[in-house]
């Protein structure tokens, strides 16, 4: 049960989180109230969306739009649009779903006609964002990096992925553009990360190897004065039960890889502008100093199993369920939790799995 958690991408995270009890980089400034404006949340089972009132702390007791999909996992925005990445476990109609929170009747519609399990997206250009399609039950073919038109969502995913990304074995996850304008994809199953050039959508000839099993989560943020990608790998001990991953930095000018966290499990991250990274798992979630000449992860919470991350206005926050109740933790840059952490999200038996703020 823990390799298919493991495997299944974020809208799977809840069952990992009980046993063991989702690009560009997330923004910590601030934005322009808008109507849409708020924290999204996503509910795996159902696929229902949810919002957030980060000045009031209030949750809404109704979801704002739904896609009716099991396997429902992470959230993002572009230009004022929602996009919901829906996997294939036990599912029916997977794929990328979009929604515009400003709608008088908001309503997730699905990219394109065919079913693929989407895990992650990453957005490169108004006409161009990337989509990572992994199941545990499907086949290689089905599999891979896909593509598809923010401007033109009927027109529906790539009929095939990008070559060299549906490689027998392989199992992708995160996604993102990094500061070299270059795309990163982690592989779960081989302990990389390839780099795909957005103008020929060809991957590189040589992968980027992890220090670590798991590689799954992937930012864009700055160590050591260079610009490039850290990367989170939740390596699983099946002898003692536990995570023991790494984070390790790709420094996109240099075209190397170092480590940063050594035993530092990390399924999601988020990197904030003052130097900071956030890191979260199945076990614990983490904020360190990567300007540091020697990072060290401070804890947040008490064994804090994070589905995933945001933060804006200097708050960062985590979401957490335990199948009955969800809820989000909420702490300053210095991993001070805040009087009004946790608040209950959801309704019983929701699990959140995505976290995203309104972007226009």
């Amino acid at each position: 049960m823990r390799r298919i958690a493991s495997r299944a991408g974020t809208a799977l995270l809840c069952a990992a989180a009980v046993l063991g009890v989702l690009a560009a980089c997330q923004s910590d400034g601030g934005s322009e109230a808008s109507a849409a404006d708020g924290l999204y949340l996503t509910d795996t089972y159902s696929g229902k969306v949810y919002v957030y009132d980060p000045d009031t702390h209030a949750a809404g007791s109704t979801s704002l739009v739904t896609t009716g999909q099991n396997s429902t996992g992470g959230i993002r925005f572009y230009g004022g649009i929602g996009y919901v990445a829906v996997a294939s476990y036990n599912n029916t109609d997977p794929g990328v779903y979009r929604f515009d929170p400003s709608a008088t009747v908001p309503a997730a519609e699905r990219i394109g006609t065919v079913d693929r399990s989407a895990q992650f997206v990453a957005f490169y250009s108004s006409t161009k964002a990337y989509v990572t399609v992994a199941d545990y039950y499907g086949t290689a073919a089905d599999q891979g990096v896909y593509t598809f038109n923010p401007s033109s969502p009927s027109s529906g995913l790539s009929a095939a992925p990008i070559t060299g990304t549906n490689a027998s074995g392989m199992y992708l996850q995160q996604i993102v553009v990094g500061p070299d304008n270059m795309v990163y994809v982690a592989d779960y199953d081989n302990q990389k990360v390839y780099r795909i050039d957005p103008a020929t959508d060809t991957l590189s000839a040589t992968p980027f190897p992890a220090s670590s099993s798991g590689t799954t989560a992937l930012v864009s943020g700055s160590y050591n004065g260079s610009s490039g990608v850290f990367v989170g790998n939740i390596a699983y001990n099946a002898t003692t039960y536990a995570y023991t991953g790494s984070v390790d930095f790709i420094d996109t000018g240099a075209s190397s890889v170092s480590t940063v966290l050594a035993s530092t499990p990390a399924s999601r991250m988020l990197y904030l502008s003052a130097g900071k990274l956030v890191t979260t798992s199945y076990s614990n979630t983490y904020l360190a100093d990567v300007t540091a000449a020697s990072p060290t992860p401070l804890e947040m919470g008490s064994s804090l199993a994070g589905a995933d991350l945001a933060a804006r206005d200097g708050l960062i926050y985590v979401a957490y369920t335990d199948y009955s109740t969800s809820r989000l933790y909420v702490f300053d840059a210095t991993a001070g939790a805040q009087s009004f952490s946790p608040v209950s999200v959801m309704g019983s038996g929701e699990c959140v799995a995505g976290l995203a703020f309104y972007e226009d």
